[in-house]
């Protein structure tokens, strides 16, 4: 029996069916941020210098790179809302002229990760091997925003049809390739010489190749897949640029993609702030950045799926039902991230020292450890909130909670800054933003339209 309850013509979601639903989306979170997970392990290997490099390198990559995962979310947002009211064709429309779009924002940011960005490092940074490093790694990192983009859309496209599935094992794919090319290109073997923190880019940036070929792949096995984004062939698909379209996508992504980029932004002020206090604690951060994702993958998964699910109710005109799904996403958002956050509490050393063997970065003081830890108490319910918000389509009220929790969470780092401040009080922040953001992602869902009919 299928663990999804079906009439004819209804889909009903109960506690279990979000859970089936979001697992896959979860395992593909989960292995796709083993990426940064195993570039940390294995640069936690070699120098605290390399380890915090990726860190402050990673979050400007990822600030560009979520420019066009925003805009796939605002694709996915519509391509769900149609896939709701059984429009194929205009599925795969919005899909042909989301990806022309992607791939021009791809070169821009393969543009910006050769050229301007090194200079930024040169200019911020105080220590000129983390800088070097830094550069090294932004440069190759860069040469795969095309891949990645492409790859983004057509998670998008799995997602919004209620197929995330499909995305596991294409991560798997990706995971397993990174973690080859990881020791590979890092560390040396036989005639390849050990490149460092340049393997560990390059790696990274070709394990997205093998996600794509996965997805295509996919693509022309599925008929439906197969007919919607190329079209049958008594009517090819059109590729050209759609500007009826972009409207309609521009609406609904601009709020995410300028959500995302600022986040990330501020969360690159923050690694700045901390590569002042030294390489050990940017190292350190780091470490801590691969945890606290961890953690944030449940949120993530469960918010977008009851999101998702949300807008395919809104395309079924079923508006009032849309308050349960969220409510039943919720508790299982709520449950998954505090067994994982008390599992972790146990032995926080052992949990580093997975990351790395730096005897610095290991026996560190862990105040900040347990300020990564006590975010997640406002950040469950505020982000799970805004993932909801983003991926039903309200993606302005989604920015605006972004919005206004990176105004306090800068405004706290900027005060830090003028004072002696420790580690610790700068994992603080995390509290400040998602304090901000639930409050403010509270407000908006309350007033949600469907909020009327739940």
């Amino acid at each position: 029996m299928s663990d999804l309850t079906t009439t004819p013509t209804r889909r009903t979601y109960r506690t279990r069916d979000l859970l089936t639903l979001s697992l896959p989306m979860m395992a593909s979170f989960l292995l796709e941020m083993l990426i940064g997970l195993t570039d940390a392990a294995f640069l936690g290997r070699t120098t605290e210098e390399a380890l915090g490099a990726a860190a402050i390198s990673g979050v400007l990559f990822l600030t560009v790179l979520m420019i066009g995962i925003g805009y796939s979310t605002g694709l996915q947002a519509a391509m769900a809302r149609a896939n709701g009211e059984g429009l194929d064709g205009e599925v795969g429309r919005l899909f042909r002229s989301g990806v022309v779009t992607l791939l021009f924002f791809a070169v821009i940011g393969v543009l910006f990760c050769a050229f301007a960005g090194p200079s930024v490092f040169q200019l911020w940074l105080d220590n000129p091997i983390v800088a070097r490093d830094a550069s090294d790694y932004l440069f190759w990192r860069g040469m795969g925003l095309p891949i990645a983009f492409l790859c983004a859309a057509l998670r998008a496209y799995f997602v919004a049809t209620l197929r995330p599935n499909v995305l596991t094992i294409s991560a798997v794919a990706m995971v397993g390739a990174n973690m080859l090319l990881n020791y590979v290109l890092i560390f040396g073997w036989g005639p390849i010489p050990a490149m460092g923190i340049s393997g560990a880019a390059i790696a990274s940036a070709v394990a997205e190749v093998a996600a794509l070929a996965f997805f295509l792949r996919e693509v022309r096995r599925t008929p439906k897949a197969r007919r919607t984004i190329w079209g049958g062939t008594d009517a090819p698909a059109d590729w050209g640029w759609d500007a009826r379209t972009q409207k309609v996508l521009f609406v609904l992504g601009r709020w995410v993609m300028l959500q995302e980029a600022v986040a990330f932004a501020a969360w690159f002020a923050f690694f700045l702030a901390i590569e002042h206090l030294g390489a050990a604690e940017l190292a350190l951060s780091n470490v801590l950045r691969q945890i606290g994702g961890f953690l944030f993958l449940f949120i993530h998964a469960l918010g977008a799926t009851a999101g998702t699910v949300s807008a395919n109710l809104l395309g079924e005109h079923r508006e009032g039902e849309i308050s349960g799904v969220v409510r039943r996403g919720f508790l299982l958002s709520v449950g998954l991230t505090g067994l994982t956050v008390i599992a972790f509490s146990v032995a926080p050393r052992a949990v580093i020292s997975i990351f790395t063997d730096l005897p610095e970065v290991v026996n560190a003081e862990l105040g900040p450890y347990w300020m990564l830890l006590l975010s997640f108490v406002p950040g469950v319910p505020g982000m799970y909130l805004n993932f909801v918000l983003a991926s039903v389509g309200r993606t302005k009220a989604a920015a605006t909670v972004s919005g206004c929790s990176v105004v306090t969470y800068v405004a706290y780092i900027a005060w830090l800054t003028t004072e002696a401040s420790t580690l610790t009080q700068y994992w603080f922040s995390d509290t400040v933003y998602y304090t901000t953001a639930g409050i403010v992602a509270t407000v908006f869902y309350l007033r949600s339209p469907w909020r009327r009919k739940g």
